[in-house]
């Protein structure tokens, strides 16, 4: 994506308003549009996690066991494989034939395939100690991947050096008691998301950050106002800049998220008003000011890096349910109910004030 401000010399205050307003409206007609793809599988709940290799080539994974690939970049879908009972939650391929599926529930917590999704082999007793489920997938490289889980606890961390021959798992408390997303920049350093424990006895959401591949971690931010929720999913459009779904309980109508701008190092809580329950899941910027948040029935927009919102009514493109956004190559992709695709390729304009 490229991304361009325009130098503006001193003018009068009504010029400038002049020029801002003609820059913001031309960004507002460049804003991509999610489309939804009709052939992709539905789910009355939603495709859990989706995982793209380029933006032609990619699996969905729902509750129902079942995981779906596209070739086209989404404009049509195959069932692969059907797993069962077990409910897949988490999927991550490093190449057209070899890649992972994660579970919650079952005592086949993690599959693996050799040949692009068509059989699946329960490689549970790799993983050393054994974890009871896994939440997220994260591939760095085709031989480093980290997973997590699980939501309601305990946390634990995922990881392979050897491309999937041999997995190691080590607890995340007293840092976390529950994990739901990690995201690594390099094979070291990484970031995950979940909740400790209140002396009240409920959940608050946290963000913890290591950078010597997940032996240590540092406590990044806690979010002191939820005593009953999750961090829930993260999302960086570059290095410095990401972004962390809050999914909470009882806390108070509005919804929030979790922003940086250092690359995870330092966190602000940003409130999203008017955003149904308050309880957010999937969220997805492609760029540091345009990015959408989901989940439980609700979709907002931001296109100022998330000083401002706007709720999407049903049927604007993306479906309430999103647990997962992805882009590569400037496309997204989003796992709703269906799967929705977004070609971002022509934005250029980066809106927001600070011109």
């Amino acid at each position: 994506l490229a991304s361009a401000r325009p130098h503006l010399a001193p003018m009068r205050p009504l010029l400038r308003s002049a020029v801002l307003f003609a820059l913001l409206a031309t960004a507002a007609a460049a804003q991509p549009v999610w489309q939804e793809l009709a052939d992709s599988p539905y789910n009355d709940y939603r495709s859990e996690d989706i995982s793209f290799l380029d933006a032609e080539r990619g699996w969905a994974v729902d509750g129902g066991g079942r995981v779906h690939r596209t070739l086209d970049s989404g404009a049509t879908w195959t069932q692969t494989a059907s797993l069962g009972f077990d409910y897949l939650r988490a999927v991550a391929f490093v190449s057209p034939t070899v890649g992972w599926v994660g579970t919650l529930g079952s005592s086949r917590t993690l599959y693996e395939t050799r040949d692009g999704g068509r059989t699946f082999t329960d490689i549970s007793l790799r993983v050393n100690p054994l974890t009871h489920g896994i939440c997220s997938l994260f591939a760095v490289s085709d031989q480093v991947v980290y997973g997590a889980g699980t939501y309601n606890g305990p946390a634990t961390l995922i990881k392979t050096v050897n491309g999937g021959q041999t997995w190691t798992a080590r607890p995340l408390a007293p840092h976390l008691d529950t994990v739901i997303d990690v995201h690594f920049f390099d094979a070291f350093h990484g970031l995950a998301v979940g909740g400790t424990r209140a002396p009240s006895g409920g959940i608050r959401p946290r963000v913890i950050e290591t950078r010597d591949g997940g032996s240590t971690w540092t406590v990044r931010h806690t979010v002191a106002s939820v005593t009953n929720g999750w961090g829930w999913k993260l999302s960086f459009p570059t290095p410095e800049v990401g972004f962390v779904s809050v999914e909470k309980y009882g806390d108070g109508a509005d919804a929030m998220i979790l922003k940086t701008t250092d690359g995870g190092v330092t966190w602000a809580e940003i409130v999203i008003p008017d955003a149904g329950s308050g309880s957010m899941q999937g969220v997805g910027f492609v760029t540091p000011e345009i990015g959408w948040v989901s989940g439980r029935g609700t979709t907002s927009m931001t296109t100022d890096g998330g000083a401002t919102w706007a709720q999407l009514a049903i049927g604007e493109g993306l479906d309430p349910n999103v647990n997962r956004f992805q882009f590569i190559d400037g496309i997204g992709f989003a796992s709703g109910q269906k799967i929705h695709r977004l070609d971002a390729r022509g934005v250029a304009v980066e809106p927001g004030p600070n011109l």
